[in-house]
């Protein structure tokens, strides 16, 4: 954190991926930044009702402020598809029920989350590390949802790169799903806030945008979507 700070990043969210993850993030909490508790789609398939149970318990706590990470990864499979639904279901109910954003992962599967998230048209969504078509971040884009941003889009064979410069930048947040996706510079590297810095200057860059903007932009938008736990 104290790296962080001295990058200027001066508030964030901690997402949990897993019920262990969940619990800690609160626990290690100090500085009373926003919460996300949820169960990634990797995880999901030994989950049982107890599981969701303890979800939806660890969601009362007034430092959460989304849900999440959920969604669906056609990607690598490591979870069946029927339980990575389930999952993806349960997660959207309660942050429905609980009126909270959801950080949604769909990797290889943007086009089902898509289809999933119509029946749930005021729900408030975070699609992390976005990686849709055009024509998919344009109906991410028309339904109101927010496009997470991260390191991956500094690697030099970045896919994004083209369908990004159609990103509003009244729907960007930038994210570095810390410790993965390190940007170029610290490639191979544990990934931490500290280097969200890197993200922010390729999208500048992307966008045509001064950089200070961007970042504007990207706080602008978190403290709308995120409860400042303080």
């Amino acid at each position: 954190m104290r790296r962080a700070f001295d990058a200027g990043v001066h508030w964030l969210v901690i997402v949990g991926y897993d019920i262990p993850s969940s619990q800690k993030a609160l626990q290690i909490n100090h500085y009373r930044f926003p919460v996300a508790v949820g169960i990634h789609p990797h995880d999901t398939a030994n989950l049982t009702k107890e599981d969701f149970k303890r979800i939806e318990s660890l969601s009362e706590s007034e430092d959460v402020c989304a849900i999440g990470e959920t969604g669906l990864d056609f990607y690598r499979f490591l979870s069946p598809r029927n339980k990575q639904v389930e999952s993806f279901l349960f997660h959207l109910d309660l942050a429905k029920s609980k009126s909270l954003p959801v950080i949604i992962h769909s990797r290889g599967a943007v086009k089902e989350v898509l289809s999933i998230l119509r029946d749930f048209p005021d729900l408030k969504v975070i699609l992390h590390c976005f990686e849709g078509t055009k024509g998919e971040l344009i109906e991410a884009i028309d339904r109101g949802y927010y496009i997470g941003v991260a390191g991956n889009i500094t690697y030099p064979r970045s896919s994004m790169l083209d369908t990004l410069k159609y990103l509003p930048v009244d729907r960007l947040l930038l994210e570095t799903d810390s410790p993965y996706l390190a940007p170029q510079p610290h490639r191979g590297k544990t990934n931490e806030p500290a280097f969200i810095i890197h993200t922010a200057e390729k999208l500048a860059s992307l966008l045509n945008l001064p950089l200070e903007y961007i970042k504007e932009c990207s706080v602008y938008n978190a403290e709308k979507l995120f409860k400042r736990c303080r």
